[in-house]
């Protein structure tokens, strides 16, 4: 099964899967590993959890006549006509029978809320963008509910017990030996750039560069890129909008100098020097440690231990 944005296949192999595993253990696992009704993409599907959720509550048992009926009384609420037997004819069994056991549920679990984690990312990537053409008294707070959102994502991706942080006295802080311990940063190769941010971007830092549509952004990120990975230093370039061929180009037209329209068709290059300095800036920068992630392979999912691995 291929795990795409939105993994159908996977919602309704779960759904089908905690159903018929009757006692609910299969459902329980699934709710501790974050799996909500919010994490359907089909509104039905939806109502089905919900369907089974009531049911769990009142601890009574997953069968189709149960669900159907759960599902029947949410439709009811929600206004909507229902027809009870095609409820289970057409919603509750096909599920059912997808799957044929309750034996691959935790496996499906994971694959349902690792989409609903990128689909989650993806809302947290737009809404940035839109915050780029808010006035400066509205982008600071925008920003900031941002930030906050993209530190719950990032702690839900790595729970840690409450006892893992403790306070810390003032004095305690400063006399600790790693307080004074020189910042480790990076240089972008951009000389004034890296002076005002203190010798670099800071390693473990999170840095957003905003700005309307065509102001340079992704060709300075770009640059920075192939600046640093050019040093030896491993980087991954993670795009949702740019495909691996345009980044690829794109670093390529700024190695060589020569307009990335070119880049992509050498054939319409007046000189033979033109083409020569494509052919050179190929051979160098394709063995920099730089990896392109694009669009495609988001589809696909991905775990920070599968980014590190990459990088």
């Amino acid at each position: 099964m291929i795990a795409y944005a939105h993994a159908p296949e996977a919602e309704s192999a779960l759904l089908g899967s905690v159903m018929l595993d009757a006692d609910g253990q299969a459902f329980d696992r699934a709710v501790d590993a974050g799996i909500s009704w919010q994490s359907f993409t089909d509104e039905r599907q939806q109502l089905v959890w919900k369907a089974l959720t009531n049911l769990r509550k009142q601890e009574i048992g997953f069968d189709p006549t149960t669900v159907a009926t759960e599902f029947a009384i949410l439709q009811a609420r929600g206004g909507h006509e229902f027809n009870f037997n095609q409820i289970v004819d057409e919603l509750v069994k096909p599920f059912t029978n997808e799957v044929g056991s309750a034996a691959n549920a935790d496996y499906y679990k994971k694959l349902v809320r690792k989409q609903e984690r990128c689909r989650s990312l993806r809302c947290i990537a737009g809404e940035l963008d839109k915050a780029a053409f808010l006035p400066n008294d509205e982008l600071y707070e925008a920003v900031e509910s941002i930030s906050n959102r993209l530190s719950e994502f990032v702690s839900e991706a790595n729970p840690t017990t409450s006892d893992a942080y403790e306070p810390f006295a003032l004095g305690s802080i400063l006399n600790d030996a790693a307080t004074w311990e020189p910042v480790e940063r990076i240089e972008t190769g951009f000389v004034t750039f890296d002076d005002e941010l203190g010798g670099g971007l800071r390693v473990g830092g999170v840095h957003a560069f905003t700005g309307p549509t065509g102001n340079g952004k992704s060709q300075t990120v770009a640059q920075i890129a192939a600046n640093t990975a050019s040093n030896g230093t491993p980087v991954a370039f993670v795009s949702l909008e740019l495909s691996r061929v345009d980044i690829a180009r794109l670093i390529v037209a700024q190695y060589s100098g020569i307009d990335r329209h070119l880049v992509g068709d050498p054939s319409r290059c007046q000189t033979d020097s033109q083409k020569d300095a494509i052919k050179q800036a190929i051979e160098c920068v394709s063995k920099w440690p730089l990896t392109i992630l694009d669009d495609d392979f988001w589809r696909r999912g991905l775990s920070r231990t599968g980014l590190s691995d990459i990088v």
